[in-house]
């Protein structure tokens, strides 16, 4: 069960942490100083009525369906991204796990994440476990570094089967914590959708 979920994670995390930053081109220094990339007036707020959050955006976000071919089963991971310049991308997916999995417990499956992203992208440096909404979650950011000198901010929040992950990835010396302040604390769940508490 537990080899399941870590092969799983892998493959959801190299799909959409470690490929947009490999696939994407990274200045080493960037065209913007000042404390904000973004505008006031791009922000805009995107709902997903599947995927039941809503979330503030800089900009449109494109989006994608990718299905991971498991041995026991297919998982559609859907993503919404937005590359607010060159180097930033602030994105959201969520992923649905088999009821089975709810044996392991929301630290369990949030360590298993954070060892995939410590074990393929880079070293995690910060780690804060608290409660979103009424659902167990963990906030972490991690370090690339070498040629592509990039970090990432994560927050996981396990709502019953599903995950979701909100992420930005960026410059690690040009960090722009005001508009990824923004972002994070602008995602919420939707209130109309009712969602079972995990204990």
């Amino acid at each position: 069960m537990k080899k399941f979920l870590q092969i799983g994670t892998v493959a959801f995390l190299f799909v959409f942490v470690l490929l947009p930053v490999l696939g994407h081109v990274w200045r080493k220094r960037h065209p913007v100083n000042f404390p904000s990339v973004v505008p006031a007036n791009q922000w805009e707020f995107f709902a997903s009525e599947q995927g039941k959050f809503r979330v503030l955006f800089p900009g449109s976000p494109q989006e994608t369906n990718v299905i991971i071919n498991m041995t026991a089963t297919n998982m559609a991971v859907p993503l919404f991204y937005v590359w607010a310049d060159r180097q930033t991308e602030y994105a959201v997916n969520y992923v649905d796990y088999p009821k089975a999995l709810n044996k392991l417990s929301p630290k369990e499956q949030f360590d298993i994440v954070q060892a995939g992203v410590a074990e393929k992208i880079g070293n995690v440096v910060t780690q804060r476990n608290f409660i979103f909404e009424k659902f167990p979650a963990r906030d972490f950011e991690f370090v690339v570094g070498g040629k592509g000198n990039a970090s990432g901010k994560i927050r996981l929040v396990l709502v019953d089967e599903r995950l979701y992950q909100i992420e930005v990835i960026f410059l690690a010396k040009n960090p722009h914590e005001d508009d990824f302040k923004t972002f994070f604390n602008s995602f919420s769940l939707r209130e109309k959708i009712i969602l079972k508490n995990i204990k």
